[in-house]
């Protein structure tokens, strides 16, 4: 019979009559119960320390004891390596840089771009990240007279090498906005200089503004240059200089208002020019002609006014030539109309600007002392022919006005004054205001004296002006020298 393994003896049990062996060992006359209690199906016995107890078996090596880790639980594969641990099973505590064999890229899965997302192309333009305008809907119109008033400072005057607005205002009719951006009262010119103090010292310090010298200098002539130049504050954003500035000529045209108008109390806006060259932007705000100069002048502002605006025959058309002649004689035209024993005017014409408008005429009229002798300045309609004439007649001496159907068809007399001023020498001139049209006649051409008004559509609407003689005498011409013409 084979030796009985003592309890505990796990070699033993490989033996198939264990049982019949080793059923009823005894220890100090005691029974001892080698076999667990239910077992079941795949357990083995383990000795745990006292008794026998229902185990699985967890491979250890053959006849070893004491280890408390089973393959059954760390390493069912039995590779040799656990299935897990507690860095894996626990997130974030593997370090991404021990992680081996990651991949380079991660390729996005499938999926497409509809009509909800702009492109790239779309959505910018070359070298910028940002959207483009022209992919915004529902975009307003931004108008000047939109935004705000301006604060009361001179950030965004005109200056010499910027658009801006207009200063404010002075509050002095007797000044004028010059080309440095300052309010001054114009000079004028003195008798016998070809200078003048408005263009070469207007703020009247006796030293002239600017020199072909002192605009030619160059930048390295410059001394005691800083060697940095420190900005100004500013922001970045629709500002001067700023990342997403807005230009004042990239707005939209601000309504016709007088809103933004500047003012003595707030910057603004020049206000709508009224069309006449004879008159400039007053410290009030308001168009008018300068007073007088200073200083040995004629009594009129001087920049304004030039004795010497001769005609030029080039600038004139003919109406109803005929035999008659006009040429340059001595610093202006002579204009020569023969005789004739009808109606026979003949005309010099050139168009009109817009109203409001102002024409004067400086003359030396040629006429024999008979019936129909006449010269002077006219208003032409091109559209049917008509005309208005104003000047000298010798009939009876006058001064007056007359109507023609054409230069070749009387219709008549509208005024007349038996009177006829002294010489030769005259200065006529019509001024329409865009309502009314005006006559007036000097003896200087300084002085003016109104001689009628009608409303400027009467007779004639208008587009021309011009110089006219007549005579309708058989034997005898007329004849006169336009010396001086102004349209303003």
């Amino acid at each position: 019979m084979t030796a009985k393994p003592l309890k505990g003896d796990r070699s033993a049990w490989d033996s198939i009559n264990y049982p019949e062996y080793h059923a009823n060992d005894l220890e100090n006359g005691t029974p001892i119960q080698h076999l667990p209690v239910n077992p079941a199906v795949g357990n083995i016995p383990r000795w745990d320390g006292s008794k026998w107890v229902n185990s699985v078996d967890t491979g250890g090596s053959s006849g070893s004891s004491g280890g408390d880790m089973y393959r059954a639980t760390y390493d069912p594969d039995l590779d040799g390596k656990v299935e897990t641990a507690d860095h894996s099973d626990t997130s974030g505590s593997t370090p991404w840089a021990g992680v081996t064999g990651k991949p380079a890229t991660y390729p996005p899965d499938s999926h497409t771009h509809d009509d909800r997302y702009y492109t790239e192309t779309e959505q910018q333009t070359s070298g910028q990240s940002q959207l483009h305008w022209d992919n915004l809907t529902n975009k307003r119109s931004f108008k000047l007279d939109d935004m705000d008033a301006p604060d009361d400072n001179t950030d965004l005057n005109s200056g010499s090498g910027k658009h801006g607005l207009l200063p404010k205002l002075s509050g002095s009719a007797t000044q004028y906005l010059n080309g440095q951006g300052g309010w001054s009262t114009p000079t004028g010119g003195s008798s016998g200089g070809d200078m003048y103090k408005a263009i070469y010292d207007p703020d009247l310090d006796n030293k002239v503004e600017s020199a072909d010298a002192a605009d030619s200098v160059p930048w390295s002539g410059i001394t005691s240059k800083p060697t940095t130049f420190t900005p100004s504050a500013h922001h970045l954003t629709h500002e001067s200089s700023g990342s997403d500035a807005i230009k004042l000529d990239d707005l939209a045209t601000p309504d016709d208002n007088t809103d933004l108008d500047a003012s003595t109390t707030k910057h603004g806006l020049l206000k709508k020019l009224d069309g006449s060259t004879l008159h400039y932007l007053r410290g009030d705000g308001s168009w008018s002609t300068p007073a007088s100069g200073s200083g040995g002048g004629s009594g009129r502002f001087d920049a304004l006014y030039h004795a010497d605006d001769e005609p030029l025959l080039t600038d004139y058309a003919w109406v109803n030539q005929g035999a008659a002649t006009a040429g340059s004689l001595g610093g202006g035209i002579f204009l020569y109309g023969p005789e004739g024993s009808s109606v026979n005017y003949r005309v010099l014409v050139k168009s009109l600007p817009s109203t409001p408008w102002s024409v004067e005429i400086g003359m030396e009229s040629y006429l024999y002392n008979v019936n129909y002798a006449r010269a002077g300045i006219c208003l032409r309609q091109s559209s049917n022919g008509r005309l208005v004439g104003w000047g000298l007649q010798n009939e009876n001496n006058q001064l007056g006005i007359w109507q023609l159907i054409s230069a070749t068809q009387w219709q008549g007399g509208v005024a007349q004054d038996s009177f006829f001023p002294a010489g030769r020498r005259i200065w006529l001139k019509f001024y329409d205001n865009g309502t009314t049209r005006y006559y007036y006649w000097s003896l200087d051409g300084y002085n003016w004296i109104q001689y009628y008004s009608e409303g400027n559509t009467e007779w004639v609407t208008a587009d021309q002006f011009g110089f006219i003689v007549g005579s309708e005498h058989g034997s005898l011409p007329a004849a006169a020298k336009y010396f001086h013409v102004r349209v303003y």
